[in-house]
């Protein structure tokens, strides 16, 4: 499966970082338990290849857009 792009918090918990000015950065996600599987580099994020909480394997050739 592919993981899913989003941000690290989401929801109400975006809307107070937002209320406060602070930034919520983007992430990849498990599209199963929504554990954060991606790691950000300088060249863009390194996705692993399944969830370290699941063990869903995931579709790694997510590069920098």
């Amino acid at each position: 499966m592919e993981p899913r792009k989003t941000t690290i918090f989401e929801g109400e918990q975006a809307e107070k970082l937002a209320a406060k000015g602070l930034k919520n950065y983007e992430t990849y996600k498990c599209p199963v338990c929504n554990w954060i599987v991606a790691d950000r580099k300088l060249t863009g994020f390194k996705i692993s290849n399944f969830c370290e909480n699941c063990g869903q394997a995931l579709e790694t050739e997510i590069t920098k857009e």
